[in-house]
């Protein structure tokens, strides 16, 4: 486990892939977010009181969606011999 002032990078495996790895976001309770400004523009907290990902933009603290939808087209080309 690796951390800095504001993350945790943690493994969830031995493995060396990637696959496994994920980044834990600081956990702050709804009272204790600052007021959202330049210091905390970009920044991205966990809202332990209200179970939601916040994202400062320097003037709020917006909540992110839970799910994501995302789509694709895949094209296959076949060739036969």
């Amino acid at each position: 486990m690796i951390r800095n002032r504001n993350m945790v990078f943690s493994t969830a495996g031995d493995s060396s892939d990637n696959a496994d790895k994920f980044i834990q976001l600081p956990k702050i309770s709804a009272a204790s977010l600052p007021t959202a400004g330049s210091s905390n523009e970009g920044g991205v907290v966990y809202d332990k009181t209200n179970d939601e990902v916040r994202f400062s933009d320097a003037s709020n603290w917006h909540i992110l969606p839970k799910y994501i939808e995302v789509s694709f087209h895949a094209q296959a080309v076949f060739y036969c011999e």
